[in-house]
């Protein structure tokens, strides 16, 4: 997508979290740089945080650092706590249980510092969906998309068995928050949030509008998924070149899913996840579809697990970060950080939907092929 599109301010987009505010325009390119400089650092809570790695619906992922190095494993999502933060509160108690479930990033540990709530969770080495679609004839299609549906609604099932009067939702659920990890397991990225809140998706029509995605092998727009954009799915998928590829029963089924009602009955994600199991023409839960990992493993030659984040992702947390957060942005080096010799920036995955750089031929040298990767599908 291309950062700083513009967005109605009644449009659901899926994909581009919404400007919190703008910062001052002299100063925004010079923070931006300072963000993404490897001696960037800035105390939140208990741990310090190094360079910018991607952005997020509410600020940014950093990367956590130990003895002047990055953690490899771990990132710490960043944002302007508000006052009374029961989210960050309910968050807490939900997130050991959240580490039980494999199909989501892990959240390790969340807190509030001041004007500032953070959370420790999983760095995910893989390609975000929205990456993969129309790669090298990937496609999705039978009983792969319907194993794709059956781990994503495993995984969103999760969410409703969490300890707590409060209920979890993901509420934002896109090509771009749904991770391919170098294992080929599917995962789902982004914090999640209570129910209820204001320009959610609910999770089953998010589910509908990704799957469908996947098997028309496109991406949304610079706008995301709008409403409208949402339902016109439905009619893609019955075109003829679309509806050979993928069996009447299953088109339904997510077809049902992109025109339900966000404000009336929605299906439970374990009764969604038995229908997609039915659709998976005897593929067994848990065990590698073969023909899907030669796939991704083609798809996947040449674009590599991690890249850096742009000054474009830069900027955007820094309009998210100013009105609110300006001490996060004074920690940053006023003027904008030389590049080093040895490699540049860190490079990083980008999450949410973000565009990703050409990818990069592999070296040639002692270079070899990776084994194929299997489709993981949980219980």
């Amino acid at each position: 997508m291309k950062t700083g599109a513009p967005t109605h301010p009644r449009v659901t987009d899926l994909d581009a979290p919404e400007r919190v505010g703008q910062a001052n325009a002299e100063g925004e390119l010079e923070a931006a740089a300072a963000l993404l400089s490897p001696d960037f650092r800035y105390q939140a809570g208990p741990h310090q945080i190094g360079p910018l790695l991607a952005r997020t619906m509410r600020g940014g992922l950093f990367a956590v650092m130990e003895g002047g190095v990055a953690l490899p494993r771990k990132a710490i999502e960043v944002g302007a706590a508000e006052s009374g933060d029961l989210e960050t509160a309910a968050l807490s108690h939900a997130s050991p249980a959240m580490a039980l479930h494999p199909g989501f990033a892990r959240i390790h540990e969340t807190g509030v510092s001041g004007a500032v709530r953070w959370s420790v969770v999983e760095r995910v080495h893989g390609w975000p969906l929205r990456a993969l679609l129309g790669r090298r004839g990937l496609a999705f299609s039978g009983r792969r998309l319907a194993a794709l549906g059956a781990e994503i609604a495993d995984a969103l099932d999760s969410l409703h068995r969490l300890p707590g009067p409060t209920r979890f939702v993901h509420g934002r659920l896109s090509v771009g928050h749904l991770m391919i990890d170098v294992t080929g397991r599917a995962r789902v990225v982004g914090s999640i949030v209570p129910a209820g809140g204001v320009g959610l998706v609910p999770d089953a029509i998010g589910l509908g509008a990704t799957l469908a995605c996947a098997a028309l092998a496109s991406a949304p727009g610079p706008r995301g998924l709008t409403p409208a954009a949402i339902r016109a799915l439905g009619p893609a998928l019955e075109r003829p070149e679309n509806a050979g590829r993928v069996p009447l029963g299953l088109r339904r089924l997510i077809q049902g899913l992109l025109h339900l009602d966000a404000r009336g009955f929605l299906p439970a994600m374990s009764v969604l996840r038995g229908e997609f199991v039915r659709h998976m023409g005897g593929l067994p839960m848990g065990v590698p579809d073969p023909v899907w990992g030669r796939a991704l493993n083609d798809a996947v030659a040449g674009l590599p697990p991690e890249h850096r984040p742009t000054l474009s992702d830069a900027q955007w947390v820094v309009r998210a970060f100013a009105p609110r957060l300006p001490e996060l942005l004074a920690a940053a080096a006023p003027t904008p950080a030389v590049p080093p010799v040895d490699g540049g920036p860190p490079r990083l995955h980008l999450v949410h939907g973000a565009a990703l750089p050409e990818p990069v031929a592999p070296a040639t040298r002692g270079a070899s092929r990776a084994a194929p990767f299997p489709l993981l599908i949980q219980r």
